[in-house]
């Protein structure tokens, strides 16, 4: 488990190189402080979900953080919840060392392929490393949907209950012409 300013190394990088809410939607703060009520939930469910989140660290300088996510099949969007993610913040990070962690966490999992997401992706190119796939990741803080919607209401001033009256209206006038018209 990584430490707290390994947490803090990780959040510097990524705001660096994105500004995103990743590290936010992933609660990764919440993962330094597991006390297991992840696990429980979902058991209690009849679901299994697991994470485990690693430092690879190097002269105590944080080079990347794995996080090692295991849930059930019915729970997997697009091996999203069942795969590894690589957050590098070091691009000095040697492949090997990288490709030598990832092999050992992978155990964990039952199969002969593990999905393996690596931000930033630009750290394979730089190590000449081909990639099968990238992902786009979009994350949606819907604290703020409330205000933009809104928002959104003033802007273009739409009256739900207009709008619904119109399409009704609309669909009226369609079946009346079709009856109509020979």
């Amino acid at each position: 488990m990584p430490e707290v300013q390994d947490y803090e190394t990780l959040k510097e990088t990524y705001n660096r190189l994105s500004g995103g809410v990743l590290l936010d939607a992933m609660d990764i703060s919440q993962l330094q402080r597991d006390d297991g009520t992840l696990e429980h939930d979902y058991a209690s469910m009849g679901l299994s979900r697991k994470i485990d989140v690693y430092a690879i660290k190097r002269a105590g300088d944080l080079k990347a953080v794995l996080i090692v996510d295991q849930s059930d099949v019915g729970l997997n969007l697009s091996d999203l919840l069942n795969s590894i993610k690589v957050l590098i913040t070091d691009q000095s990070l040697p492949w090997d060392v990288l490709h030598a962690c990832i092999c050992k966490v992978a155990t964990v999992y039952k199969s002969e392929q593990v999905p393996v997401m690596i931000y930033p992706s630009d750290y394979l190119e730089s190590k000449g490393i081909a990639c099968s796939r990238y992902y786009y990741l979009w994350v949606l803080d819907s604290n703020f949907s409330e205000t933009y919607i809104q928002w959104m209401k003033k802007k273009i001033n739409i009256n739900p209950i207009k709008l619904f009256l119109r399409e009704i209206q609309s669909k009226l006038s369609r079946k009346l012409t079709r009856r109509v018209m020979p």
